[in-house]
């Protein structure tokens, strides 16, 4: 048995599953094979967290491939194309062709990860500045909202050949396992596995050296994703002007429903029906009245930049005009999930009261991260 594996490629391996597996169950990945386990909304915060460490790990991982022990850079790579068809052959046939380091479909699986991780981060990173106005790519909010289907589509896409390589990666230690042995898969844990030549390997790096490499590599990620967690709970959207009129007239009976909840056209139909507003006599008459359609038509989801406003604007119908946001489609799929008794404890009791669960509903923000729904 040879020392193959040093501690920091091992620790990067688990770290990075783990985290990997994480980034994909929170992103509701599920979802593409017609499943939702869970609401995953409230869940943005980490899954940008899980998202932002498993960069981090990348960066050492290719940093690691130039820098580190024999077998774990990127020159011991078996990437040639016959190697691994000669690999592939000899598992249909049964034998068993030993390498000391990576054999030729982890080589290409451990290049498809590094690659697909990048594009996954990147492409995630400018979908949340977006859709959600923050983070280093946040400057893109303004002017880049057509871009915002395309990037989810590729962010989701290289998502989904991550998971299909990570099937396939596991299917086929688990298969080697099987045939073999666990020398494979206890190599990722001991680091020593049978060497090709029966030769003996040391890792180069001193105990000094791999003590420290390995406290950084533990501790890099995971203070990236705590940095991230915190400055994406931190985030306060900037207070808007409400009309005194508006606050005294409509806020004294409900919460201060922003003009960007709706489009235009709902809101003229509302205040042109104001003497049987959901069943009571709401109205308002001369400047008054017309000072608040001003304020609410101005404001109005399509106008709006929010993501929610976007997207209740592109799924309400040209010839309808919903009076309210639980009669939109795009507000009951975000919904569904939620059973029906959750509306009826004591601190939320209507699905119109927003501000229940939506931190910064008053504020017009409704993004995913700022969800927290009452327990009671």
């Amino acid at each position: 048995m040879a020392k193959v594996w040093n501690i920091q490629i091992r620790i990067f391996h688990w770290v990075f599953a783990v985290l990997i597996g994480y980034a994909l169950v929170s992103s509701g990945i599920t979802e593409y094979f017609g499943l939702r386990l869970l609401h995953t909304d409230p869940l943005l915060a980490s899954h940008i967290a899980a998202g932002t460490a498993v960069f981090a790990l990348t960066i050492f991982r290719i940093y690691w491939g130039f820098k580190g022990s024999r077998y774990s850079r990127f020159s011991a790579l078996i990437l040639e194309p016959y190697e691994l068809a000669r690999y592939i052959k000899a598992v249909f046939k049964k034998e068993r062709l030993f390498y000391t380091g990576h054999n030729p479909a982890a080589s290409w699986f451990g290049v498809a990860t590094i690659g697909l991780s990048l594009i996954i981060f990147i492409s995630g990173l400018a979908v949340y500045g977006i859709d959600e106005d923050r983070g280093l790519l946040g400057f893109l909010h303004t002017d880049y909202h057509m871009y915002s289907g395309a990037l989810k589509l590729v962010h989701g896409f290289n998502a989904m050949l991550l998971l299909i390589a990570i099937v396939i990666h596991v299917s086929g230690v688990a298969l080697e396992t099987a045939r073999h042995g666990p020398d494979t898969a206890k190599s990722m844990l001991t680091g020593s596995k049978q060497a090709a030549l029966n030769e003996e390997l040391r890792v180069s790096s001193s105990r000094t050296k791999a003590g420290l490499l390995s406290i950084i590599l533990v501790l890099a990620p995971f203070i990236a994703a705590i940095t991230v967690y915190a400055s994406i709970n931190a985030y306060e959207p900037d207070e808007t002007a409400i009309p005194e009129v508006y606050k005294e007239e409509c806020a004294s009976c409900h919460m201060a429903y922003t003009p960007n909840m709706l489009p235009a056209r709902s809101w003229r139909a509302m205040m042109a029906n104001l003497e049987d507003h959901f069943g009571e006599d709401a109205t308002i008459e001369g400047a008054e009245k017309a000072e608040i359609e001003d304020y609410l038509t101005a404001g109005a989801a399509e106008k709006s930049l929010q993501e929610f406003s976007i997207k209740f604007s592109a799924s309400i119908r040209s010839d309808k005009a919903p009076l309210s946001a639980t009669e939109i489609g795009y507000w009951k799929r975000k919904h569904d999930l939620i059973k029906p008794e959750v509306y009826k404890r004591e601190s939320i009791k209507s699905k119109a009261n927003c501000a229940a669960c939506h931190k910064w509903a008053e504020r017009g923000s409704y993004e995913d991260n700022d969800i927290r729904i009452p327990r009671y």
